[in-house]
């Protein structure tokens, strides 16, 4: 086995001695025999306990971030990766990787996988980042993103290029970390060894902009756990005049900005087209401590939604953005959110809660994608079967006071390791198997065919209902029951399935 080296990134300091002599020692380049590279490479081989036929290793330095996911391109070398896999061209390379779904590589030549920092043994489970990417642990072990996530790799066949990026704030600058990807082609295995260096603490370089104007801006809002945004309108044309500028020029020329309370600014999204913030004002990242809420930005129009159960009714958040104009001129908003108490505009059915019995038949067109979804309204049935208002149901689906049964074909309800109702799709909600029974994601037994999840708002209540489009097909038909009970009522879902 051959090995090659990269440095990328990394600064080193070289420093020539010279000793002075009565005579000259000439320096002759020492040119290694086939038998000492062999040899070297054996050491190298033993020492990084690698199972591969060849590997590149690659060093790299990284900057530590402790507000975003940060992550650096690291380009390989197409031309070795090509030949050693018997590639001609690197559309032909991307190709043989096939397609990756749901965190599932498939249809590949080539497996993309991983060996294990902590075993040295081969990680054949799914891809835990975007696309062609994994999450590692401190120790080179692939995790999912959570406690323990601390670097990321994503890989781009197209351009033989990764991206190496980090999880914010777990990172310490001069800690190395090692991690291997693997590429196997029938009995071939290529190994990718990045030797990570953390660096110093990531600074992003702020733009000295003037501050041509500050407005500021006000909205209400009620608690909602489904991040769904509500607008907040701005005068975009006003801002333009403000800079002097005309609205064209500032649409070809706009960057949108995220400013903390201590007047820094970052243009890193850490929202879909904007930033989330944390309770005292600052820039975070989803999920990050006091996450609160985000702000998402349109031509005219911010969008602001809320992290699940953050926002606390009677409490106010005030953040701040910012139009900024070619790094020279900005217009500042400070945006104040007010989360006020939901009125509900219902009232319960009268009566006694009832058990009723309800069934749908549905025709779904197949769809390769996760594009296929057929909604179904329950709000009257679920308010009639419980004797409560939309809101209230609710209500007690966040509570978990409602329970959410998903049953299979003999009747059972399927539960958890505690013995109790239990969700296998996004809360309340299943996935269905070919054999009708619920079972969960990536089952290699009984794969997820079809999924039926309980959607719920302060006036929503429809059940969601969509197919897996690699383990359906057209013409497949299923037949599942679903039962949610609340308040002594009960309400039994059975669902009858076209695949279209």
């Amino acid at each position: 086995m051959r090995q090659i080296i990269y440095s990328i990134l990394t600064f080193g300091i070289f420093l020539l001695a010279f000793v002075a002599c009565e005579k000259e020692i000439p320096s002759v380049k020492h040119v290694y025999t086939p038998e000492e590279l062999a040899y070297l490479d054996s050491l190298e081989q033993e020492k990084y306990k690698i199972n591969a036929n060849d590997s590149l290793i690659l060093n790299i330095t990284l900057p530590r971030d402790t507000t975003n996911y940060l992550g650096i391109d690291v380009s390989i070398d197409s031309t070795f990766i090509l030949e050693k896999l018997g590639y001609s061209s690197l559309e032909e390379f991307s190709a043989a990787l096939g397609a990756v779904s749901a965190g599932v590589q498939s249809g590949q030549e080539v497996d993309f996988q991983v060996i294990s920092g902590s075993t040295g043994y081969d990680y054949t489970g799914n891809l835990t980042a975007n696309g062609l990417g994994y999450w590692f642990d401190a120790n080179g072990d692939v995790v999912s993103w959570g406690e323990t996530n601390m670097i990321f790799t994503e890989f781009n066949p197209s351009t033989a290029s990764f991206v190496v990026g980090q999880h914010p704030g777990r990172l310490s600058t001069g800690n190395q970390h090692r991690i291997i990807i693997l590429l196997v082609k029938d009995d071939y295995r290529l190994a990718l060894v990045f030797k990570i260096t953390v660096g110093d603490i990531y600074v992003e370089e702020m733009p000295e902009a003037e501050v041509v104007s500050s407005y500021d801006l006000t909205l209400e809002v009620i608690p909602d756990n489904s991040y769904a945004a509500t607008d907040l309108n701005f005068d975009f044309e006003q801002a333009s005049s403000d800079m002097g500028i005309s609205a064209d020029e500032l649409r070809a020329n706009l960057t949108f900005l995220g400013i903390n309370p201590d007047e820094t600014n970052t243009s890193t999204y850490t929202a879909d087209a904007g930033y989330w913030y944390a309770k005292n004002g600052f820039v975070t990242n989803w999920g990050a401590e006091g996450c609160v809420l985000f702000v998402n930005y349109e031509e005219g129009v911010f969008h602001i939604g809320q992290f699940p159960d953050a926002a606390v009714e009677g409490e106010s958040y005030t953040v701040q953005v910012g139009l900024l104009y070619k790094d020279t001129k900005m217009v500042q908003y400070n945006i104040t959110v007010t989360v006020i108490g939901y009125v509900d505009p219902e009232t319960p059915p009268t009566g006694d809660p009832q058990s009723l019995e309800v069934a749908y038949n549905v025709m779904q067109a197949y769809a390769n994608d996760w594009s296929a979804n057929t909604r179904i309204n329950v709000k009257d049935t679920l308010r009639q079967a419980f004797k409560m208002t939309t809101y209230q149901i609710h209500q007690a689906i966040d509570s978990g006071d409602l329970v959410f049964s998903g049953l299979n074909t003999d009747g059972s309800v399927y539960t958890n390791d505690e013995g109790m109702p239990a969700s296998t799709a996004n809360h309340p909600g299943h996935w269905y198997g070919r054999d009708g029974n619920v079972t969960v994601w990536a089952d290699s037994l009984n794969a997820p065919v079809v999924y039926s999840e309980l959607l719920h708002g302060n006036e929503l209540l429809e059940f969601s209902i969509g197919h897996h489009p690699e383990n359906a097909k057209p013409g497949d038909q299923f037949s599942y029951k679903q039962v949610a009970e609340l308040n002594g009522g009960k309400v039994t879902f059975t669902f009858n399935i076209t695949i279209e």
